[in-house]
């Protein structure tokens, strides 16, 4: 669990790699403890746009707040309350992967916002009971 705590806001997020189909769960609170308080989620994409606001929740009882977040590429997240920063906390982003037989072959799609020029891919096909590769491909 991703966690961040500066005084007076904090946040905290249920996982540090965020992938497709699970939720990315935010929560944090505020050291006053009222509900009804205005917290701002804050998202930093790591490019030319910097610290930019996501979304304002409000906190419930205890001074409490739950939201959400997601992403194509890797970013950080941040709480504000009044003039109160929590600290970053960083959310990677695996890339996607997406398997479609078609008739004599395999069609491997995966998308990333990132260049991966000169890498290699390797793809294992497992089976049996011991699991053993039955064949390897490169690409």
């Amino acid at each position: 669990m991703a966690n961040a705590v500066n005084g007076r806001v904090t946040i905290q997020a249920n996982h540090t790699i965020a992938e497709d189909g699970v939720p990315l769960l935010l929560s944090g609170a505020v050291s006053n403890g009222r509900r009804g308080e205005a917290v701002t989620i804050e998202q930093d994409d790591c490019g030319p746009i910097p610290w930019h606001p996501l979304r304002t929740v409000r906190t419930g009882d205890g001074g409490g707040w739950v939201s959400f977040a997601g992403g194509d590429a890797n970013f950080r997240l941040r709480a504000r309350w009044r003039t109160n920063v929590s600290k970053a906390i960083k959310i990677g982003v695996r890339p996607e992967l997406t398997l479609a037989g078609v008739p004599g072959s395999l069609r491997v799609i995966i998308r990333a916002y990132d260049w991966f020029g000169g890498r290699t891919a390797q793809l294992q096909l497992a089976r049996g009971r011991a699991g053993r590769p039955l064949r390897r491909r490169s690409s």
